[in-house]
């Protein structure tokens, strides 16, 4: 009897002890904590990058008409500068000292003049009277012919008064005009690329002294063969420099590859562009469109194939994706759906069909 109780005693612990231990089991199924996004499926660009340079095909070089000294520089280089806008002057204390000796000479050849007109005015009302006398037969012949002597030459000095006086007035607008050509002036809207004079210094006439280049400017960059014919006149492109965006339009294209890079030149072009002469910019331009979710990098859990953390119904579950892009820290992914709840906190040792809470 005794022993029948103790084996009934053992059988009742053991079962006792199989119930404890499921309960133990159940009670370590860890309820994890999770935040989740939920899905939208958007069309988006898949888009091709390149590096370029800022140019400008259309540079002006600016000079003086004339030698002189640097007198005063106007601008400094990457100044933005107008049409007819002062950029640079010569020193004009010479020319002003010729200019006022011209004056001198124009004032003398004036007085001059009004002497020589009173005088042949004095002259040629006394031939006119004495022409009189001598056809009344009062006056000789020698009388007349001395008074037209007077007459000729009161006329020549009269004629020389006045080719001084237009003499001095053509030295006087000459320099004048020469003074107005000591002032550089741009001939563009554009941008001060390079000033090649300083103040004081010597120049020569027809030599260089700035550089100026249209408000126009262009990017240039190469592409591969494969993505050469992605691209035609008028397409346009993204320019990334800095935080910038700049929309610029495609104005030419290559025929032939560059003989070293083996790519195809491409220049777009941008107006008004506050972006100095060669700069390296980043290109982007769309290479075709597909349809996925935009989500963060770090949701994906790389294995045999790649997936994600989705809720549903209380549990996560696991979704095999394919990455079709990478945009920064984020990807375009197919395979899972709109509405979709995406795991984004709490994927470190979340595992399948594992029971979650999610956290608002």
């Amino acid at each position: 009897m005794n022993k029948k109780i103790f084996c009934l005693l053992i059988i009742f612990m053991i079962i006792v002890s199989g119930c404890s231990s499921e309960k133990v089991i159940e009670n370590t199924s860890i309820i994890k904590r999770v935040k989740v996004q939920e899905i939208a499926v958007d069309e988006h660009d898949i888009f091709i990058e390149y590096n370029g340079i800022i140019i400008s095909d259309e540079i002006t070089k600016l000079a003086f008409k004339y030698s002189g000294k640097v007198d005063k520089v106007m601008v400094n280089d990457n100044d933005k500068v107008e049409e007819n806008q002062l950029v640079m002057t010569l020193d004009t204390n010479d020319i002003i000292e010729s200019l006022n000796a011209n004056k001198k000479d124009f004032e003398l050849a004036n007085s001059e003049y009004a002497k020589a007109l009173n005088s042949f005015k004095y002259i040629d009302d006394k031939l006119k009277k004495m022409e009189l006398l001598f056809n009344e037969g009062s006056i000789s012949k020698n009388d007349l012919d001395d008074i037209k002597l007077q007459y000729d030459i009161a006329k020549s000095n009269l004629q020389l008064s006045k080719s001084n006086i237009d003499k001095a007035n053509i030295g006087i607008t000459s320099l004048n005009k020469t003074i107005e050509d000591y002032n550089l002036y741009s001939n563009i809207n554009g941008e001060i690329i390079s000033i090649l004079a300083k103040e004081g210094e010597m120049v020569q006439a027809g030599y260089p002294v700035v550089i100026v280049n249209e408000n126009i400017k262009k990017v240039s960059f190469g592409v591969t063969q494969n993505d050469y014919n992605k691209l035609k006149i008028n397409d346009e492109i993204d320019v990334y420099f800095n935080d910038k965006v700049i929309s610029a339009k495609i104005v030419e294209i290559s025929n032939l590859p560059d003989k070293e890079s083996r790519t195809y030149e491409i220049k777009a072009q941008m107006e008004n562009i506050d972006i100095p002469l060669n700069s390296i910019v980043k290109i982007k331009f769309s290479d075709k469109k597909v349809i996925g979710a935009l989500i963060p990098i770090n949701t994906i859990v790389s294995g045999v194939t790649d997936f994600v953390f989705v809720v549903e119904d209380g549990k996560a579950k696991m979704k095999d994706i394919e990455i079709l892009n990478i945009v920064k820290d984020n990807v375009i992914v197919s395979g899972i759906e709109a509405g979709e709840q995406l795991v984004i906190k709490g994927m470190k040792g979340l595992k399948k069909d594992q029971e979650v809470k999610i956290l608002r």
